[in-house]
């Protein structure tokens, strides 16, 4: 096993998306020193830079520019909800929250375009679970956008410049999927939204009863559980590795937590050291990014002077509970077929990898709406 989780280690492609991330967090830095944002700014722009430095290696010029313009705007929208959630419009807020994520996996029928696209948009609206609502000013919209614009160039360039010097391979071009037939069925893509929408909707209710104070956490969660599903052995195997990797990461950073002092530089090296562990890690299981995820999370808490050793365990009760949460939906909702999954993951076996997650995901949401149309 460890021979096989070896061999689907991608070092170039991790080490373009570390550099990536750390330029994000640069020009993230430097937007907020220059216009006196707060500290959110920053892991906003180390988020964006993360996962835009994995998913958007293989973009294609028009998914590049597409994305130019998409990015900010749902940043922008995200803000916006912001401000709604922090306004006493709790309840408008987390419907347009769970309708809008929702979309970014019902889009996925159209083919893969749309895929990628949603994709990227997800990530801006993810950003309301990494900053409390609480903590968004009146023009957060528009400094957010500002950051997501400024980062998506960054990363954009970083990437450029590696496929250039040879480090990344050039993408492939992607074949148009053919517009299945009339369906008798709802699509696999309708169905993944309806469970995450449902997982969502759960999730926020009983994360505000439990948790108050960290909701988010539960929320986050069961939309990771719920967000890849390729079937129910699937979202039963990705929820364990997600609980148990948080479960090492609670104790890895309980251990780590007093080697550095709040705001300490030796703080912020533990963090990007972490990610970029996590980063090359991934592709072997998801468990060590869980893992890995889970004391960066621990350490930026104490980087910012909070209890993290206390929170943790609130953390890994919120994401036990996201996950049973996610798990659920997928079983009881209009789920998906464990056919449709074996015999997508027999066809990607003889096709040739592709360097992000998101090509792959793409090959798997239109197998399984044919499967879904049938």
């Amino acid at each position: 096993m460890l021979r096989r989780q070896v061999a689907r280690l991608r070092p170039r492609a991790a080490a373009v998306t570390i550099v990536a991330m750390l330029a994000g967090f640069g020009a993230g830095l430097v937007l907020a020193h220059l216009v006196h944002l707060r500290l959110d700014t920053v892991v906003l722009a180390v988020a964006i830079g993360l996962t835009l430095g994995r998913t958007q290696q293989t973009a294609s010029r028009r998914e590049r520019v597409l994305g130019l313009v998409l990015v900010p705007a749902v940043a922008a929208g995200s803000g916006a909800l912001g401000l709604l959630l922090a306004g006493g419009h709790a309840l408008l807020g987390s419907a347009l929250f769970v309708l809008a994520l929702s979309a970014t996996v019902g889009v996925r029928r159209w083919g893969p375009l749309a895929t990628k696209l949603g994709t990227m948009a997800v990530l801006p609206l993810l950003v309301l679970l990494l900053v409390p609502p609480s903590a968004v000013e009146p023009d957060g919209p528009m400094w957010t956008a500002a950051t997501a614009l400024l980062v998506y160039l960054v990363v954009s360039a970083v990437q450029l410049l590696a496929l250039r010097a040879g480090v990344l391979s050039p993408p492939a071009a992607t074949r148009s999927a053919p517009r299945p037939k009339a369906a008798t069925k709802l699509p696999a893509s309708t169905r993944m939204a309806a469970q995450l929408g449902v997982a969502l909707v759960v999730a926020i209710a009983l994360g505000r009863l439990v948790f108050p104070a960290h909701w988010q956490w539960v929320v986050l969660t069961a939309f990771i559980v719920c967000s890849g599903n390729r079937g129910r052995a699937d979202v039963l195997h990705k929820g364990i590795l997600r609980v148990a990797g948080a479960g090492v990461g609670t104790v890895l950073a309980t251990g780590l937590f007093g080697l550095f002092g709040p705001g300490g530089i030796g703080g912020v090296l533990a963090i990007f050291g972490m990610l970029g562990i996590g980063v090359l890690l991934r592709e072997a299981s998801y468990a060590y990014w869980a893992c890995c995820v889970t004391a960066t999370m621990a350490l930026l808490l104490g980087y910012l002077g909070e209890d993290a050793p206390g929170l943790l365990f609130v953390r890994l009760g919120g994401i036990l509970l996201g996950g049973l949460i996610g798990v659920g939906a997928s079983w009881l909702v209009l789920p998906i077929k464990g056919g449709a999954v074996t015999r997508d993951r027999d066809t990607n076996a003889a096709r040739p990898t592709d360097d992000t997650e998101a090509g792959r995901r793409v090959v798997s949401v239109v197998a399984l709406d044919r499967e879904g149309s049938h």
